[in-house]
C-alpha cells in the first residue's frame, strides 16, 4: 500500500549518446517497478492503488525541454515513454504516487536559462511553522532579483531548485557556457549548508552534467544493459564493450517501501555528487 502523499521519487539518466538515450523502455519499466518507491507499471490491472503524476526535463544546447503531467488518467500513458523522449544527455524526472484517490502533490521542473532542477524530498514540511517560514525567506532573499522575477509558484521545491541554479548562474556569469562538474558540487554543497536541518533530494542539470544533492531518501545507481542493433560509440566500441555508457540514478522518498538491492543496483550514500555525459559515465564526489 502507498503510505505517502507529499513526496516525490526522482529518476535521472545520464548517457554518452548525443542522438538520444540508447536504453530499452522495457528495462526502464522493470527497473522503476523494482526499485522506485511507489511506482506501478503501466501494464498493471489495478488502477485504484496509485494516482500517478510526473514531470520530465532535459536540456538540448541552451534550450530547456520540459513535459509535465499533473494527473495521469489514461492507463496507456507510460512514464518511460516520456522519460526517453527528452533528447538530452542528462534527463531528470519526478514521479508522484498517492494513496487511493488522493490528489498527488503539485510539482514541476524548475528552469532558468540553460538550467533545470527538480527537488523531491524537501524536508521543509517537517519544520515547525516559524522555522519553515524563516527558511523560505532566506532562500528567496538570497536569489538575485532577476531570478526572483522568474519564479512560477514560489513553492519549497522551486525555491530550492532556484537556489542551486542561481549559484551556477553566478559561477558562469563571465561567459562560460557550461559549468564544470566541480562547480555543480560547490553549488549543491552551498545549498545543502543553507538548508541546515532540512534534508533534501535535489537534481540539477545543464544537459552535460547532472548534479545531485541526496539527503534523507534512498538512492540507487543502475547500469542499463546494451541495446542490440544500436549505433556504436564514437571510438568504435559497441555498447557491449562499454558498460559505463549510461547511468540511471533513482531516489525514493524516506518513507517508501525498502528498495531492493542486488547485483544490478548499487546503493548511493548521502551527500553531493555529479555524473557527466562523457565516457565513462561515473559518479564523482569531492
Amino acid at each position: 500500500m502507498i503510505k505517502y502523499v507529499n513526496y516525490l521519487s526522482l529518476a535521472a539518466l545520464t548517457h554518452t549518446h548525443k542522438d538520444g538515450p540508447q536504453v530499452a523502455g522495457d528495462w526502464l519499466e522493470e527497473a522503476f517497478t523494482a526499485h522506485l518507491g511507489g511506482y506501478a507499471p503501466a501494464s498493471t490491472d489495478d488502477r485504484s492503488a496509485t494516482t500517478r503524476s510526473w514531470a520530465v526535463g532535459g536540456v538540448l544546447g541552451t534550450e530547456t525541454l520540459v513535459q509535465s503531467r499533473p494527473v495521469v488518467r489514461d492507463p496507456a500513458t507510460r512514464f518511460t515513454d516520456d522519460f526517453l523522449r527528452a533528447p538530452s544527455q542528462c534527463i531528470l524526472a519526478g514521479f508522484a504516487a498517492a494513496q487511493d484517490k488522493a490528489r498527488p502533490p503539485r510539482f514541476g521542473v524548475t528552469r532558468f536559462q540553460r538550467w533545470i532542477a527538480l527537488a523531491g524530498n524537501t524536508g521543509m514540511e517537517r519544520l515547525d511553522e516559524d522555522g519553515h517560514r524563516a527558511l523560505r525567506d532566506r532562500l528567496r532573499g538570497a536569489l538575485p532579483p532577476f531570478i526572483q522575477r522568474s519564479l512560477v509558484d514560489g513553492s519549497d521545491r522551486e525555491l530550492i531548485g532556484m537556489a542551486a541554479i542561481a549559484r551556477l548562474h553566478a559561477a558562469t556569469s563571465l561567459g562560460k557556457t557550461y559549468a564544470a562538474p566541480e562547480l555543480f558540487r560547490e553549488a549543491l554543497s552551498a545549498v545543502d549548508a543553507s538548508l541546515e536541518e532540512a534534508e533534501v533530494d535535489l537534481l540539477v542539470s545543464d544537459g552535460r552534467t547532472l548534479g545531485v544533492l541526496h539527503r534523507g531518501g534512498r538512492a540507487l545507481a543502475l547500469r542499463p544493459p546494451a541495446v542490440a542493433g544500436r549505433r556504436p560509440l564514437a571510438d568504435g566500441r559497441t555498447l557491449e564493450d562499454a558498460r559505463e555508457a549510461a547511468l540511471l540514478v533513482l531516489i525514493s522518498p524516506p518513507n517508501a517501501a525498502p528498495l531492493r538491492t542486488d547485483g544490478e543496483a548499487e546503493a548511493i550514500v548521502d551527500g553531493v555528487f555529479t555524473v557527466g555525459a562523457r565516457h565513462p559515465v561515473r559518479i564523482r564526489r569531492d
